[in-house]
């Protein structure tokens, strides 16, 4: 069960990073905006089922963890 959690916790992480990448494929312009707003709207639907097995507490650590305006400020 926690493989699971994990993974759904894991793979929107990687959709988002597979986003700049699709810049680079040999597509039209507007099959690079539709797969990136197709693997955008994926990682936001994954992250929300997450959210439901874990909770609100979790999510919001997670969130807060991944936001990169918090890497560098002092605690």
């Amino acid at each position: 069960m926690w493989a699971a959690v994990v993974a759904l916790v894991v793979v929107p992480s990687i959709l988002y990073a597979a986003i700049p990448v699709v810049a680079f494929l040999p597509l039209s312009a507007g099959s690079k905006v539709w797969i990136s707003a197709g693997l955008v709207a994926v990682a936001e639907t994954i992250f929300v089922v997450s959210a439901l097995f874990l909770g609100k507490e979790m999510v919001s650590r997670y969130r807060r963890f991944l936001d990169p305006r918090t890497w560098f400020r002092g605690r």
